[in-house]
């Protein structure tokens, strides 16, 4: 049977063979990828204290910038972030900012180039 078969006798609820089963596996599994590798990228923040001005801070992972933990320390540091070395948070950037919507916009920029 062709894919786009097999896929509609899948959502239509009627039973397939083994084989059918796993081919529709795998077209799922395909779908899923390029689906979650269109998606925008997501940088999560993490809320620390405020810094020593009563400014907010936020922590994210060196991940969000680069693979390289001294490269994305370097890239961090030209916007105003700074390495953040705690036990609870390894590979961690910090940044004072009441505006986490740009500092995203900033690191994926930053992330992109």
């Amino acid at each position: 049977m062709k894919t786009q078969q097999i896929i509609k006798q899948l959502l239509n609820g009627n039973h397939l063979s083994d084989s059918e089963l796993k081919e529709a596996q795998i077209v799922v599994s395909k779908l899923q990828n390029e689906i979650d590798s269109r998606k925008p990228y997501k940088i999560e923040f993490t809320r620390a204290n405020n810094d020593i001005n009563g400014n907010p801070r936020y922590i994210c992972h060196f991940l969000a910038i680069s693979n390289n933990y001294d490269k994305a320390v370097e890239l961090a540091n030209s916007i105003g972030g700074r390495k953040h070395n705690t036990k609870s948070y390894g590979g961690g950037l910090i940044f004072s900012t009441y505006n986490t919507d740009n500092l995203k916009s900033q690191l994926l920029e930053l992330k992109e180039n």
